[in-house]
């Protein structure tokens, strides 16, 4: 059978799966939420920067068409500060803004 320890990687990588568009952040904050230790969580959750951007590049397509503002710049800083606030770094959350608008 199954011990405690592949039981509890089980259920994290469940609720990995069932939250893959939150950042890495997000995520180590669920598990912790639902009692997952930190070994299992390191286990479990490897930083993956590409898929981590994707994400963020998601986020900034949506929330994008619904933030409001004439100035360019102020609506820039308006979607970074939002990234930020679902958990994303800087680095992630400038890639993906200058993503979106080279595109």
């Amino acid at each position: 059978m199954f011990n405690d320890d592949q039981l509890l990687t089980n259920k994290a990588k469940r609720i990995i799966e069932v939250n893959q568009n939150l950042s890495f952040r997000e995520l180590r904050q669920r598990l912790k939420k639902k009692d997952i230790p930190e070994s299992v969580i390191e286990e479990v959750l490897t930083l993956d920067e590409l898929h981590e951007l994707q994400n963020a590049i998601r986020l900034v397509r949506i929330k994008s068409k619904t933030v409001k503002g004439r100035n360019p710049i102020a609506i820039k800083q308006k979607l970074l500060k939002q990234l930020m606030s679902k958990g994303f770094g800087y680095e992630i959350s400038a890639k993906a803004l200058s993503e979106v608008n080279d595109n």
